[in-house]
């Protein structure tokens, strides 16, 4: 689950960023709201007692980001940068929680 709402995360980011540059992209965006974004705040809260305070609160964090990155008078550079930290740390949380690698489904080993 951890892995389905980072990948959709990562999604919705990239889509936005095509959003952004006036690019085609797959979300589906109407009155400003954005489905995709919507459906993954259901998962998210719908999920928190399951997730635990310790891996919902980065992936919140993640998702709060991923929303600015909808606005167009925002620093991209500062804003990506603090996507990627935000990444990392759920990504340290997956490996010291869970022994897992999102890497290790892609790559060797």
């Amino acid at each position: 689950m951890i892995l389905d709402i980072n990948q959709k995360l990562d999604f919705i980011r990239y889509n936005y960023e095509k959003f952004r540059d006036g690019k085609p992209h797959q979300l589906h965006i109407e009155r400003g709201e954005t489905t995709e974004a919507t459906e993954l705040y259901q998962i998210l809260e719908q999920n928190r007692a399951l997730l635990g305070e310790k891996i919902y609160v980065p992936l919140r964090h993640k998702y709060d980001q991923a929303i600015l990155l909808y606005k167009t008078d925002l620093d991209w550079q500062q804003e990506i940068k603090t996507w990627s930290e935000l990444s990392e740390r759920v990504q340290r949380l997956m490996e010291e929680e869970f022994r897992f690698s999102e890497a290790r489904l892609h790559g060797p080993g």
